[in-house]
């Protein structure tokens, strides 16, 4: 199928009478501007007509004269108009080897502007053959564009409702953040207050520790000084007893010889009763020194008692303390974990929002790229 000329001469020669009326440049560029299509060679085989038609029949220059001032300026005048003339002379051959070079190279360009035409001609051609196959994607294409709107539309409406969702979540999200950073801080607080009760009820407890301490080694110094002492009253108990079981020895002997030993029995007896006297005071002083011991054991005791109960409470407070420390650290574990978890569903509803976008655009652009091939 043989191409058709877009635009005739006269066209062409009105559309650059324009544009030299307007002040501008007469090339193919602006022609093709002016008349919206055209081939760059053909244009410029017309060009090269307009500039020798606009040669051929230049506008003439009429130069009036004075009628006051001809007679006295007429010499003057010739002179100004041959040096002019020769100015113009040598400004127009000037011009004329500009416009040859000039040509030249626009032959040149144009030479090479009709092989990249020629490869577009043939391109055309191809195109030209392929457009009856391309009549029916044209209506599918319509269609498609029509259906693209729609999703547009409906994927607009959804953006929107992403948006107000991804507000809602932002909303959320500095909500979850403000609460977490404020039981934080809370929790700091608290466990720094908690952190001060313990440290002063262990020192409190461990100078109550100490002085238990010091009151268990003097009791128990006590206790090792009466029970040296009741070591010493009990080998005093056991020579009493030695003494006494001799006196009895003495008083079986004297008994044989009642006569004789009357005075010695007398006397015996006499040492008995002062022995068992003895006896009796050191048996009830030993007696003494046991209450004494047994009542500073049972101090010791108490004392040891007390000192359980106060390891006891302090080991309480101490059980409580970190269980307090640890669901401290577990609830801001949570609040963290459940502002990532946040922070991650904001992320996929960003990430899914910037995917209907690309899909929006990707289908706009289909649509008017579709549109265009519709409309030619």
């Amino acid at each position: 199928m043989g191409r058709i000329a877009a635009h005739t001469q006269e066209q062409v020669f009105e559309a650059a009478d324009k544009l030299a009326a307007n002040g501008q440049e007469v090339t193919a560029t602006t022609l093709r501007e002016v008349l919206g299509r055209g081939s760059f060679s053909t244009l410029g085989k017309h060009i090269d007509a307009w500039q020798q038609a606009r040669k051929a029949a230049p506008a003439p220059v009429v130069i009036d004269m004075p009628e006051s001032v001809k007679a006295a300026f007429a010499q003057c005048w010739q002179a100004a108009a041959s040096e002019a003339g020769k100015e113009i002379a040598a400004i127009r051959e000037k011009a004329d080897a500009e416009i040859k070079t000039t040509k030249r190279r626009l032959d040149e360009a144009l030479a090479e502007v009709e092989r990249l035409e020629e490869e577009a001609n043939a391109d055309a051609a191809r195109l030209e053959t392929a457009e009856g196959a391309l009549s029916a994607e044209r209506t599918a294409s319509h269609r498609a564009a029509t259906e693209a709107a729609a999703r547009e539309a409906a994927l607009t409406a959804t953006t929107e409702q992403m948006r107000q969702q991804i507000e809602a979540q932002q909303a959320e999200l500095a909500r979850v953040h403000a609460e977490a950073e404020a039981a934080r801080n809370q929790h700091s607080a608290e466990v720094a207050r908690l952190t001060a009760d313990f440290s002063r009820q262990l020192a409190e407890h461990a100078t109550a520790l100490a002085r238990v301490q010091a009151q268990l080694d003097q009791a128990n110094a006590q206790v090792q000084a009466f029970t040296e002492r009741v070591d010493a009253l009990s080998g005093e108990l056991m020579q009493a007893r030695a003494e006494a079981q001799r006196l009895d020895e003495l008083r079986r002997h004297a008994a044989d010889d009642a006569e004789r030993a009357h005075q010695a029995r007398t006397k015996a007896e006499n040492e008995r009763d002062e022995a068992s006297a003895r006896e009796r005071a050191k048996i009830e002083e030993a007696a003494t020194a046991k209450a004494e011991a047994a009542r500073l054991a049972d101090q010791l005791k108490d004392q040891k008692a007390r000192s359980v109960e106060v390891i006891g409470k302090l080991e309480k407070s101490r059980q409580s303390l970190e269980a307090d420390l640890s669901a401290t650290r577990k609830e801001a574990r949570e609040a963290a974990s459940q502002l990532g978890r946040a922070q991650g569903e904001l992320e996929a509803l960003r990430t899914q929002v910037a995917g209907q976008n690309d899909t929006i655009r990707r289908l706009a652009d289909q649509g008017d790229t579709k549109g265009k091939g519709g409309g030619k």
